[in-house]
């Protein structure tokens, strides 16, 4: 895992970067803050968290634009 910055619309915000999961995850908070688009999914999708126990969402923001590292990605933001 990896802890950095990253800018979504331009914004730096601090990501870690997990390179082996199999998806990316955004609070709902943070793109509401970022204004992006959230697309509802056709299902929800349950997360467990060390945290806060099992989340369940049916949003996410689909080719949304990262930059981390001076190198851009369009990424699936759940």
């Amino acid at each position: 895992m990896i802890r950095g910055m990253c800018f979504i619309n331009s914004t730096p915000l601090i990501a870690i970067i997990d390179t082996c999961a199999t998806h990316s995850f955004i609070s709902l908070s943070c793109a509401e803050r970022l204004n992006l688009v959230m697309t509802p999914m056709l299902r929800g999708m349950v997360i467990d968290t060390p945290a806060n126990g099992s989340v369940t969402t049916s949003l996410d923001c689909v080719k949304c634009h990262v930059n981390f590292g001076n190198v851009d990605f369009e990424l699936d933001l759940v």
